[in-house]
């Protein structure tokens, strides 16, 4: 049963898949220091001006790290829907946490928010930002069955830059837009970073807390 449940991304790893980071492209943020702490209160607000664009779409924003998302979407599970149904109760619950997902997007836009609905209040629920494969912030859907703007940028300049989303360890969720400025250019999204542990994933954010705007050089 191990075996089978490892084969699925179902372990006991609340790390899920590594996280990327590596040399950081030409992406800097457009306003002073201080834009983390900005974008924060941007998220506490809730609002955002920008272009909605549905959610999923193969051709702007690419979901990593969940093998059946084509069959399976707009859920974020990690097994096939068939099956779903005859695990045990436990295995069936975890399977529905997207732990190890990630949505990947390269594009120009200085803004960026996600329109999500929460199934669940869960646990390790933050949405993870990374731009250039180095941590920028995360971001938090409290409130179950209540459709929210969650703002995850809006200060950064207008160069194309990677953004690699992870999506919440513990908490079920559905993403149904995206929203970016209005004339925003996607490239193919093909992730070019380098992998780092769940470790040091962690150590990332705790090393943004005591340099809260590190700087996103070339």
């Amino acid at each position: 049963m191990l075996l089978s449940l490892t084969r699925f991304g179902l372990t006991t790893d609340v790390c899920g898949a590594n996280a990327k980071a590596g040399k950081a492209g030409e992406a800097t943020p457009a306003a002073q220091p201080g834009s983390a702490a900005e974008d924060g209160e941007a998220a506490k607000k809730g609002k955002i001006v920008c272009d909605w664009l549905p959610f999923p779409d193969n051709t702007k924003f690419k979901v990593l790290g969940l093998y059946w998302f084509e069959e399976n979407k707009p859920q974020f599970w990690r097994m096939p829907k068939g099956p779903v149904d005859s695990l045990p109760n436990g295995v069936k619950r975890q399977s529905k946490h997207p732990s190890g997902g990630r949505i990947l997007i390269k594009c120009n836009t200085t803004k960026l928010a996600l329109k999500v609905l929460p199934l669940a209040k869960g646990n390790l629920k933050g949405f993870d930002v990374y731009i250039n494969g180095k941590f920028y912030r995360s971001a938090v859907a409290e409130e179950p069955d209540v459709e929210t703007d969650l703002v995850l940028f809006t200060v950064f300049d207008d160069k194309e830059k990677e953004v690699m989303i992870y999506l919440p360890y513990h908490q079920e969720i559905i993403v149904k837009a995206v929203g970016v400025d209005k004339e925003t250019r996607f490239s193919t999204p093909e992730h070019r970073f380098t992998g780092m542990s769940g470790q040091r994933r962690a150590q990332a954010r705790d090393d943004l807390r005591s340099d809260p705007w590190p700087p996103v050089e070339p």
